[in-house]
């Protein structure tokens, strides 16, 4: 008997479906009588790991598929595990240095020195990038760097009563010297490159 090519694929996904409920529903069953352990049915997740992804330890788990990516004329991302930073975990992380969806000055800080002020929003930073290095979109931690940059900058504003401008134009490093004439023997200076904090 001949299917239609649709009917197939609803049977075979009910059937992966069925099948991955009875994988669980048996790992379920060792946890509890073997290991004497329950299985928390709201931090049990069984997803298509390509449409759906699954969080761990403050991680997106997916599965690429791009089929417009060759490598030697094969596709050679599709199936692959990727790592991502969700974009709930950046607004959380986020949220301790807004005040009304904006970077604030955190108060807490006023008393400390320049230095400790820096290096303390140094230390968080270095923290939450180096924990999600491994992530393939580390990218979306962009977001995260310049929220608690300009909080760090309205902190030291705040402390001095200066303006932000201000305070950026004295944390930024100097230029280098010239070396010649004009401006083709000057290195090629990167926005980023001048956040040294």
């Amino acid at each position: 008997m001949v299917f239609p090519l649709r009917r197939r694929s609803s049977a075979r996904v009910h059937r992966t479906q069925g099948r991955s409920g009875d994988i669980k529903a048996r790992l379920a069953q060792f946890l509890r009588e073997d290991l004497k352990l329950d299985l928390s049915p709201d931090k049990t997740l069984i997803t298509h790991a390509r449409t759906g992804a699954a969080r761990f330890l403050g991680y997106e788990i997916t599965v690429h598929h791009a089929d417009h990516k060759l490598t030697n004329g094969r596709r050679s991302v599709n199936g692959k595990v990727a790592l991502r930073v969700p974009w709930d975990v950046i607004t959380a992380k986020s949220a301790p240095f807004m005040k009304l969806g904006k970077p604030e000055r955190r108060p807490d800080l006023l008393n400390l020195t320049d230095n400790q002020i820096v290096g303390k929003f140094g230390a968080e930073w270095r923290g939450y990038l180096q924990y999600y290095l491994l992530a393939q979109d580390v990218w979306r931690l962009n977001r995260l760097q310049w929220v608690m940059l300009t909080s760090m900058l309205k902190t030291l504003a705040g402390k001095h009563r200066a303006t932000v401008t201000a305070m950026a134009a004295s944390i930024r490093p100097p230029s280098p010297p010239r070396t010649g004439h004009g401006c083709a023997s000057r290195p090629a200076s990167n926005a980023r490159a001048n956040h040294h904090w």
